[in-house]
């Protein structure tokens, strides 16, 4: 049956005024189906019937926790009947927070106190984007959670998100992050994210680390030119920073500092959750990686004071599947990211291990994206994308240089001597440099749109051709198998 609504909105009355009428005309002004009473009840309605129809016939309940949500009967009657919607692992109850702390939470409900929750306090604006990430999500198939007799190797029987909403915009998916770093880059952070300001790259990974080793004026130009990007239309990924930490040899880079970053920046979108010493994550047991990992996340996403905070799977190789489902289980998160290095050795056996991760993902009912962590190289991305994959970052793109007719990497002075007539490379004005980032920049664009375009005439096999044997596209996709 299709629902009626996108959304319900459970609050308390006293709410109204000061947060909840707000958000309900900004989620109706982004063209959301909303249940709000104050929409919905007319003179002469029966109230219980209004309310009964609206609970069950909306996709999803925002329930707006506060002080006054927490002493009234009728709210827990509410949320007691989205509760009951929440089947196989499907999640309906999206949890804001109204002037309240976790710990006022848990005295409520032990339950809701353990899951993601946006703060009021970020704004009502900042609320509805972290909302419509979620909201705009494809719905779980009638009887969510039940697989089909022989699934397909990538979906699962679940349908494969084209897109996700990130910061109120979407980003199409699969889609490549560009990563910014002061670690081994030709280019200082700052140069590189100008690049970014003058065009219209749909998204970017930069270092919280790097904000807080930069100096005063020039962690200013570095905001200030990731607020120029956003306002193009760039989406602004936040790495934890210990990438760079670890290269710096800085022990002295922790939490707390990463917290600080997360607090007081305004120009990112989603974060990714602090993960600290993933050797430690990887040989734990299975329940135990789950309760560390989605404890950590719960923790970074507290101390955020905008945007979403995505947990990072670390865990062996046979393991990695049976987490990241019970992670999408406990957090519902807008997506799951996993170190590529872990899932294997060799693209092959890392591509199995991404379709075992999706399998188990789709499992769930829901399309959760799997974000890879340093994947930068073309035929990589490509393979993994087949395989179930759907966001990358990686640095390739600004230490070497990509060749567009064999979708092969080069050295980094070496493209000048590639057969390319890009807008870039023709342009003899141009700095080395700056030509050369410019050059893979478009490629990465034109490389994600070409994988898109061939997961939509269903062409995955032939794409793959173009890139490897036949028979490894075949192994890659798990056509052989």
């Amino acid at each position: 049956m299709t629902a009626l609504w996108d959304v319900f909105i459970c609050h308390a009355t006293e709410d109204k005024d000061v947060f909840v009428r707000a958000l309900a005309d900004e989620l109706r002004r982004r063209t959301l189906r909303v249940w709000y009473d104050e929409y919905e009840l007319r003179v002469g309605d029966r109230l219980l019937d209004a309310i009964d129809r609206g609970l069950a016939n909306s996709k999803y309940g925002v329930v707006v926790l506060s002080q006054a949500f927490f002493k009234k009967e009728w709210t827990r009657t509410e949320l007691n009947a989205l509760a009951n919607r929440e089947v196989d692992g499907h999640k309906v109850i999206l949890p804001v927070w109204l002037d309240v702390q976790r710990r006022d939470v848990a005295q409520y409900s032990t339950v809701l106190a353990g899951r993601v929750a946006v703060k009021a306090s970020s704004g009502v604006s900042s609320v509805a984007e972290a909302l419509m990430s979620v909201l705009l999500r494809p719905p779980p198939p009638d009887g969510a959670g039940a697989t089909e007799p022989n699934p397909s190797p990538i979906t699962g029987g679940v349908a494969r998100a084209d897109g996700i909403v990130v910061g109120g915009s979407r980003v199409p998916l699969p889609s490549f992050y560009p990563s910014v770093s002061s670690a081994g880059t030709r280019l200082r952070p700052l140069d590189c994210v100008r690049l970014f300001a003058r065009g219209t790259y749909p998204a970017v990974l930069v270092s919280a680390y790097d904000l807080y080793r930069a100096d005063d004026k020039t962690a200013e130009k570095l905001r200030n030119a990731l607020l120029s990007a956003k306002s193009q239309g760039t989406r602004v990924a936040l790495d934890s920073g210990n990438y760079e930490a670890f290269w710096s040899a800085d022990n002295k880079w922790k939490p707390s500092l990463f917290w600080q970053i997360l607090q007081t920046e305004t120009y990112y979108d989603l974060a990714f959750s602090y993960d600290g010493h993933p050797d430690r994550l990887v040989s734990l047991a299975p329940q135990r990686a789950i309760n560390t990992i989605e404890g950590r996340c719960l923790r970074d996403q507290d101390k955020t004071g905008i945007g979403t905070v995505v947990p990072i799977v670390h865990a062996k190789e046979d393991n990695v599947a049976v987490v990241c489902r019970g992670v999408a289980e406990r957090l519902n998160p807008i997506m799951i990211a996993v170190p590529e290095r872990e899932l294997g050795s060799g693209t092959r056996a890392r591509a199995a291990s991404v379709r075992r991760v999706r399998a188990a993902l789709n499992s769930t009912g829901q399309y959760f994206p799997i974000h890879l962590l340093g994947t930068g190289n073309p035929r990589a991305i490509a393979a993994y994308s087949f395989a179930g994959a759907d966001s990358f970052d990686g640095l390739e793109w600004c230490h070497q240089v990509a060749d567009p007719s064999s979708h092969t990497l080069h050295h980094f002075h070496q493209r000048d001597i590639l057969a390319c007539d890009c807008a870039f490379c023709a342009d003899a004005s141009l700095p080395y440099d700056v030509a050369t980032l410019s050059h893979n920049l478009l490629y990465y664009q034109v490389l994600m749109h070409d994988i898109r375009e061939s997961m939509e005439r269903d062409e995955a096999r032939a794409f793959l051709c173009r890139l490897m044997p036949p028979a490894l596209a075949a192994r890659i996709t798990g056509e052989a198998e």
